[in-house]
């Protein structure tokens, strides 16, 4: 956060503020079901021997990052995670079976 003298400077700030959020927002998503979708095949049946341990888990996986929607930097937040989880979660799994 930089000091600002005045209003033009706040509302300059805005625009790399907004740009450097939703740039946070894409990472935060693709970590998130990369991680989740990792720890799901790492106790997959197919893959390991770990038993289903709840420390490789999301205490409690959120359905959508909805709560973090901007109306303007990231509005459209309330597709559904567990979908893209599922689809990275197949491709890790099937990538070591083949």
């Amino acid at each position: 956060m930089s000091r600002v003298k005045n209003l033009a400077e706040l509302q300059a700030a805005r625009a790399p503020a907004g740009a450097r959020y939703a740039a946070a927002i894409a990472e935060l998503r693709s970590a998130l079901v990369d991680l989740e979708a990792i720890d799901q095949a790492l106790i997959c049946k197919n893959v390991s021997v770990l038993e289903r341990n709840p420390l490789y888990r999301f205490r409690e996986l959120p359905r959508t990052l909805a709560g973090l929607e901007h109306p303007e930097f990231a509005p459209l937040l309330r597709t559904s995670l567990r979908e893209e989880i599922g689809a990275a979660t197949r491709a890790y799994v099937e990538g070591l079976t083949s």
